[in-house]
């Protein structure tokens, strides 16, 4: 009885590191996209430089 509840605790870790896998895949997405829209920005900045 109590190796089949560590097995299930197993499998139920193995569920949450792969959620937070996923959550990581998601969050360093995120970042890409960051680092692509800062060059935008960047340039916006500069174009909006003169005007001041």
């Amino acid at each position: 009885m109590n190796n089949l509840n560590q097995k299930q605790q197993n499998d139920i870790q193995r569920q949450h590191n792969r959620q937070n896998d996923i959550q990581s895949d998601i969050q360093r997405q995120h970042n890409q996209q960051n680092d692509i829209q800062r060059p935008h920005n960047q340039q916006n900045g500069y174009q909006r430089q003169p005007n001041r």
